[in-house]
């Protein structure tokens, strides 16, 4: 698979994006065209974003809130929170929105900063053959956290465009008490 990541400037908007295209490297084939602005970009980096892309599934988790410094990252802990229910790999269309909400600047907080601690309830996780990708929710303060084997990066949401609850719900037939609308 090839990933083309490309910067353009849009006169519309006066805005730079970044135009991501994945093709298929035996036909040559666009298998998906995605347009990233520069803002998400500077923010969580090429390298995870372009992981995001590449995965192959998907997988939601119910974790722990509270990290336990002595864990080692294994296939029961993210991020140092151990999982506490595993869902089913998301299907096309749920693993399409979480996406798209990932690259839409309204689902971000960029002037608001929130002062709590971090508590997160619920992960995502983006498989792909060489690499895993996360993205926690903390629902009690607004914050969603991106991680990598190389960085982290913890960022206010916008509750009411990115409205998770849903997805949430569809995955493990549970209502998170602390989402905030």
């Amino acid at each position: 698979m090839l990933l083309l990541f490309q910067s353009c400037k849009s006169s519309k908007l006066d805005n730079n994006k970044n135009l991501i295209t994945k093709i298929n490297d035996t036909t040559n084939m666009v298998i998906d065209t995605v347009i990233i602005p520069h803002q998400i970009v500077k923010l969580i980096g090429k390298q995870m974003l372009t992981d995001i892309i590449l995965a192959d599934s998907i997988k939601g988790y119910t974790i722990e809130s509270f990290v336990n410094e002595n864990q080692i990252e294994n296939d029961t802990i993210i991020g140092g929170y151990e999982i506490i229910n595993e869902s089913r790999n998301l299907n096309t269309e749920l693993s399409k929105l979480l996406k798209t909400k990932i690259y839409d600047t309204n689902s971000y907080s960029f002037h608001i900063s929130n002062t709590c601690l971090f508590t997160p309830e619920v992960a995502f996780q983006f498989f792909h053959p060489k690499k895993k990708t996360a993205v926690l929710f903390s629902f009690n303060c607004n914050k969603w956290k991106f991680i990598d084997d190389s960085k982290q990066v913890i960022t206010d949401f916008a509750p009411k465009k990115l409205n998770i609850k849903a997805l949430v719900k569809e995955l493990f037939d549970i209502e998170i008490q602390s989402v905030k609308n």
